[in-house]
């Protein structure tokens, strides 16, 4: 019985222990995740721009994969 009643301390210790590392993981992975969102943005402001017409030469280079381009929107 005197296990058990040490048992239920210990993990009445570690639960807010835990609870705070599980905070800082997930705000980690939410600051990596805005650091790559902000990363994409810049890197398609510092793309070249894309025309938004089918037939723009642009809309092809792009596409050096030779997939099919994209319907224009």
């Amino acid at each position: 019985m005197s296990s058990l009643v040490g048992l239920v301390l210990a993990l009445s210790k570690a639960i807010p222990f835990l609870n705070r590392l599980l905070d800082a993981v997930q705000e980690a992975r939410l600051l990596s995740t805005h650091n790559a969102i902000d990363q994409a943005i810049q890197n398609a402001r510092n793309g070249p721009p894309v025309c938004p017409y089918g037939a723009c030469p642009l809309r092809v280079r792009n596409n050096a994969q030779g997939e099919a381009t994209p319907p224009a929107p």
